[in-house]
């Protein structure tokens, strides 16, 4: 069992969503900026295409950090089989705006992983 960690920089890129939205003084649909004040659910058709709003993304600074456990089960010496175990945190030094309501928005967001690796070493003789 090895346990490894580390901590460094995150960024974190912010892009608003847009929507395709029914007009009600005639049967068009427009896209627009999502504001839960302005759009109901009633009037929106369903989201606009991924790249509108590329041009207005902004980025979120902050840190990374992370922790696992691996453990290796190699039998031989070329083969490698291997699972790992952990825990990440990214922080951000303000609260990403994910959610409508301000008071759900966060600043860190922790996880858990598991990876298992199957490989092969190449051992030089």
């Amino acid at each position: 069992m090895v346990i490894s960690g580390g901590v460094g920089p995150n960024v974190g890129f912010l892009k608003p969503i847009y929507v395709e939205v029914s007009k009600l003084t005639d049967t068009s649909v427009a896209i627009e900026r999502y504001d839960p004040e302005i759009h109901d659910f009633n009037v929106i058709n369903g989201r606009a295409n991924f790249l509108k709003g590329l041009d207005e993304m902004k980025l979120a600074f902050g840190a990374v950090a992370k922790i696992a456990a691996t453990f290796e089960y190699s039998g031989d010496n070329e083969g490698v089989q291997q699972l790992e175990v952990g825990v990440v945190l990214d922080a951000f030094l303000n609260k990403v705006p994910i959610m409508i309501e301000e008071a759900n928005n966060q600043r860190f967001f922790p996880s858990i992983f598991i990876s298992y690796s199957v490989g092969k070493k190449y051992v030089k003789r």
